[in-house]
């Protein structure tokens, strides 16, 4: 039985630092404008393991590439959703909603959800100059 359990725990293990690795291989590629590449990559993580924040603020940036505010916002709110204490995905979370509150005008929920995930982005890094962008 502790051989079980090791051998699930090492299991467990190796395919956390799996999934960081190819994290930032996904991070890299769409950093360098090949998003379609880095969607391969997030879509098999997102589908083993649903609650990683940052695959989810990943493919959210992937869909922003792609000019997909709908799905961006949900992969983008999703992330901010599972990790509260990064300024990223709350600013992204902003640019998401942005042109649908541009194109419903300024009285929608979508303005103004944007507008808190920004508020929240510049509470989390008052320093930043990103939120203010």
């Amino acid at each position: 039985m502790r051989i079980v359990l090791l051998t699930v725990t090492v299991f467990t293990w190796l395919l956390s630092f799996a999934h960081a690795a190819t994290l930032d291989s996904a991070r890299v590629l769409i950093d360098s404008g090949w998003v379609n590449k880095a969607r391969a990559i997030l879509e098999p993580i997102l589908q083993s393991n649903p609650a990683n924040a940052e695959a989810h603020y990943l493919q959210g940036r992937v869909y922003l590439a792609f000019r997909n505010h709908r799905q961006a916002e949900r992969h983008l709110k999703r992330a901010s959703e599972l990790d509260d204490s990064r300024y990223e995905y709350f600013l992204n979370y902003g640019n998401a909603l942005a042109p649908q509150a541009v194109r419903d005008g300024q009285a929608t929920a979508a303005y103004h959800a944007g507008l808190r995930a920004y508020e929240r982005a510049v509470e989390l890094a008052p320093d930043s100059t990103g939120p203010r962008v």
